[in-house]
């Protein structure tokens, strides 16, 4: 009996030996896959401030757009690296929202929130984008779709729910108060809500896309 535990024991100790070294395998793999993936987003990252500064330049759209692929390619490869990389899957969204990709720019941060469920830019981006797309169907006579319509305000309102329930961020929350306000056709407080965060700062892009349907 004695012999038998001691072998017993022994390959107890040899299998958890075995189960130490593969943990530290794979979580060193993994810190490997997370680097190139760090390197992958902050390529992805300076190309799109590179885009964005080309934003109010005359003449230079074609080169903006050439930037935003650029930074939307790197970052692809970033989230292939490593798909719990949250900020990557949501800065290649802010990318493809850019490029009026909307359906890519949607499952990027459908994939934030999945990896992140409190990441509350994807919720609000998500939110802004949807306003996006109900202005295009509900508007554009070549495109109008009722359908399309629906499932727009069907998104809104549960990307606003969630940044209303976590978000900390004045601007995101102010701006979706000023979403909701705009669903019920209630546009002055809708643009009383955009004059709290006027002078925030922050996604100057989502601002003015909002007002700018408040307005129309």
């Amino acid at each position: 009996y004695e012999i038998q535990k001691a072998r017993s024991d022994t390959r107890e100790r040899e299998e958890t030996a075995v189960q130490v070294r593969a943990r530290a395998e794979e979580e060193r793999r993994r810190m490997e896959r997370r680097e190139r993936a760090m390197a992958h987003y902050e390529t992805g990252r300076a190309e799109f401030e590179a885009a964005a500064r080309l934003q109010a330049r005359a003449g230079a759209t074609g080169e903006r757009i050439l930037k935003c692929r650029a930074a939307a390619e790197a970052l692809g490869r970033a989230v292939r690296e490593d798909e719990s990389y949250a900020e990557a899957w949501h800065l290649r969204g802010l990318v493809r929202f850019r490029l009026a990709e909307f359906g890519g720019a949607e499952q990027d941060f459908a994939a934030t929130l999945r990896v992140a469920p409190s990441f509350s830019p994807a919720a609000f981006q998500l939110a802004v984008l949807h306003e996006a797309r109900y202005q295009i169907h509900s508007r554009a006579p070549y495109v109008k779709s009722p359908e399309e319509v629906r499932t727009a305000v069907a998104g809104q309102q549960k990307a606003v729910d969630l940044v209303l329930a976590s978000s900390s961020s004045a601007l995101e929350r102010w701006c979706c108060k000023a979403l909701v306000h705009l669903r019920s056709r209630r546009f002055d407080e809708a643009l009383e809500a955009l004059d709290r965060v006027r002078s925030e700062g922050g996604d100057l892009y989502s601002f003015a896309l909002i007002r700018t349907a408040v307005l129309l």
